[in-house]
């Protein structure tokens, strides 16, 4: 086993344990807090199949309640209802959602959109904003987490009635530099792995990534490190622009007004795949062990 792959000396939690609390519990609460922050957005003709989908990310900052989204995402919708010749409607799981963008940066494919409670009330799925701001870049060698709903995953059973597969990954940051973050599924020995080689990833963007932070003396936090922006299914990768960029009043700070010094190279943290959807569970790296090292 590779030395990085070892928990630190005196850590109370051996390998083996540290992957069944993974592949256990202690993953499926970490699944269950991050898909109560998210939720699918599409759009379609009244009685047809879906045009397209993204993922809209729930935030409670100390300003206002807003949901992050890919810039592109609401492009998407808005060129579909351009060209539209008949009345086309706009949803987050069970309810309509009426557009209505605070700030759009296409640079940056970055978007934030004015919602309220009734919203969250009506789609029909218990929602959880997140709430600690501002955002947090990743530490390397600690937690991440990710989110999504991929349209390959979803069947639609009726004109009004869609299943929504829900893709989570939860892994480790490696090295946390520049504008964007790529999370990437590693396929070797040490990762044994039942999601498709190269599966649909379309649909994940404007999804969450989520740092897990220490807490001297307390229990650990979660707070919104990036929003997804693509995913690649050839390259079987999913790339994230910092949420650092936007305030707690939902406008965007433009990359013009930042030093391109900041700004200068891909990120390439490093992560290992827990889960996709509704079909798949992966049997996790030793190297996860890791992750546990920041839960304690």
């Amino acid at each position: 086993m590779a030395k990085e792959c070892e928990p630190p000396r005196g850590h109370p939690l051996t390998i083996e344990q540290a992957k069944e609390l993974i592949a256990g519990e202690l993953g499926e609460a970490c699944e269950r807090f991050i898909s109560r922050c998210c939720a699918p957005i599409y759009w379609y003709y009244p009685g047809d199949e879906i045009l397209d989908n993204g993922t809209l990310t729930f935030v409670h900052t100390p300003h206002r309640l807003m949901a992050i989204t890919a810039a592109h995402v609401v492009r998407g919708f808005q060129a579909a209802h351009a060209a539209a010749k008949r009345p086309i409607h706009l949803q987050v799981m069970n309810a309509i959602l009426n557009l209505e963008p605070i700030a759009i940066c296409d640079r940056l494919d970055l978007a934030t959109l004015a919602i309220d409670d009734d919203l969250l009330a009506r789609l029909g799925k218990e929602i959880q904003p997140l709430s600690t701001w501002p955002p947090t870049l990743p530490q390397p060698g600690r937690g991440i987490m990710l989110a999504g709903y991929p349209g390959g995953d979803r069947r639609q059973l009726s004109p009004t009635a869609v299943e929504w597969g829900l893709f989570t990954a939860l892994g480790i940051a490696r090295t946390v530099i520049s504008h964007q973050i790529t999370w990437v599924a590693e396929r070797n020995a040490d990762i044994i792995t039942n999601l498709p080689l190269q599966h649909r990833l379309g649909g994940l963007s404007g999804g969450p990534l989520i740092g897990i932070f220490e807490r001297p003396g307390g229990p650990m936090q979660f707070a919104l490190s990036g929003i997804i922006s693509q995913a690649h299914q050839e390259l079987e990768n999913v790339i994230a622009r910092r949420a650092d960029f936007i305030n707690d009043d939902g406008s965007i700070i433009e990359p013009s007004l930042v030093s391109d010094s900041q700004n200068p190279t891909p990120l390439r943290p490093f992560f290992f795949h827990l889960s996709a959807s509704r079909t798949y569970r992966d049997t996790i790296s030793a190297d996860l062990c890791r992750v546990c090292c920041c839960m304690r």
